[in-house]
């Protein structure tokens, strides 16, 4: 009997480590391919699926992240999930239309309140309790992109007092709590330049930043040239004593775009990418340290900058690692086009990106550039045949590691992250 109960416990535990190997599936180029989840949850929860909702922000915050689901006949809801369990916390749908699918690009978030913007449309939701703090309607389409510092969040739009005949845009400076907004910053237009039509100088992105107990924006803008080409410029603007320490710094030669997916300060530097090139500045006097140019533009997936290196996904699906001083590259690596948002999918040496030309979920060291992971969705849910870009990334906490949330288009997995 008692070599029978070893013969047997042993087998069990032979059983559990290979179920336990099993968890992990490796392809020959040593990538792990396949990975067991924590957790998963339905983000299709009717009886029948419908187009869904595109979360390209990192809305995570503290121990939860904030879901695209649908239910019933097509309801889109933002859901908020438990990292650790996959339970739901709770779910807010009070948008003005009752078409209107879930489309966040860019939110702001500060202590309990997230905001963000869509055309007219402008949100604020309470992240303890999932309710509505406010929810404004105005008349004049607004930009996406959204910034903040403390309780002040800041966006770019139409402006609608002045310069009859001109179309410019302005900075905005809303108050988070209330939701109230005013016009804050006007470009120094330049008339000159011969845009199209009657286009004037226009700001594309304002980040604000505080140092030594004085606030600062940076902008991004362009000036507008014939067939639609900008010339795209860098500024400073003092906003505690109302005056630009400088304006109009060349960015990059003019392209047919005024677009900037990435603005990141890191060590009193300002990292922008304008088209196809990305340029390091000084962040105090504006000067260009260095500039790359590169096959294809970063609209889609941007870069980050972490640990001396700039790690950009251009869509020529190239993964490059940059010397953040220099400009260099250190190496290449696999990249997707039009894949998600790197920033904020950034843990201990890993950066994790979803979805795009490849469908795959890719997990890459960014010391080496070597890919670690390139998760196959079809080996987690049968007939899945792409990742979608909404990913979250949750570092750890009590020493484990942390959480990297994905989804196709029907179901969200939770994963251990790679460290």
């Amino acid at each position: 009997m008692r070599n029978y109960l070893l013969w047997t416990a042993t087998l069990l535990l032979l059983l559990l480590a290979a179920c336990k190997k099993d968890e992990i599936r490796i392809n020959e180029q040593g990538e792990i391919v396949g990975l067991e989840p924590l957790w998963k949850t339905a983000i299709q929860r009717g009886d029948r699926p419908y187009s869904n909702s595109i979360i390209r922000a990192h809305l995570a915050y503290g121990r939860k992240v904030l879901l695209a689901t649908v239910e019933g006949e097509g309801d889109h809801w933002l859901t908020a999930v438990d990292v650790d369990t996959g339970e739901d916390l709770w779910k807010w749908n009070e948008v003005y239309e009752p078409w209107e699918k879930f489309d966040i690009t860019y939110a702001y978030s500060h202590q309990n309140l997230m905001t963000y913007v869509r055309g007219g449309r402008h949100y604020c939701i309470d992240l303890e309790t999932g309710q509505t703090h406010w929810r404004i309607r105005r008349e004049d389409s607004y930009r996406s992109e959204i910034f903040g510092l403390g309780d002040s969040y800041f966006i770019t739009g139409p402006n609608i007092d002045s310069l009859p005949g001109y179309r410019t845009n302005i900075v905005y400076r809303g108050n988070l709590y209330s939701g109230e907004l005013e016009t804050y910053l006007y470009p120094d237009i330049d008339f000159t330049t011969g845009g199209e039509a009657d286009l004037v100088t226009v700001f594309s992105r304002v980040l604000p930043i505080e140092r030594n107990g004085k606030e600062y924006l940076i902008l991004t803008g362009g000036d507008p040239f014939p067939n639609w080409y900008y010339d795209r410029f860098l500024g400073l603007y003092n906003a505690t004593d109302q005056v630009w320490e400088y304006d109009r710094i060349n960015i990059a030669e003019p392209k047919q775009n005024n677009n900037t997916q990435s603005l990141i300060v890191y060590e009193e530097k300002v990292y922008i990418n304008a088209g196809n090139e990305i340029a390091c500045h000084d962040l105090w006097t504006g000067e260009q340290r260095w500039k790359r140019k590169f096959p294809l533009d970063f609209l889609f997936s941007g870069f980050i900058v972490a640990d001396g290196r700039v790690v950009a996904n251009c869509e020529n699906s190239v993964l490059y690692g940059l010397d953040a001083e220099r400009g260099t590259t250190l190496w290449e690596g696999e990249g997707a086009g039009t894949s998600s948002f790197l920033e904020g999918r950034y843990l201990n040496g890993i950066v994790y990106f979803s979805g795009g030309s490849t469908g795959r979920i890719h997990a890459v060291d960014t010391e080496t550039g070597k890919t670690v992971w390139r998760l196959e969705p079809g080996r987690i849910e049968k007939g899945a045949e792409d990742w979608k870009p909404d990913i979250y990334v949750i570092p750890g906490q009590g020493g484990e590691k942390g959480r990297v949330v994905a989804c196709t288009p029907l179901h969200a997995y939770c994963f251990e992250a790679y460290r």
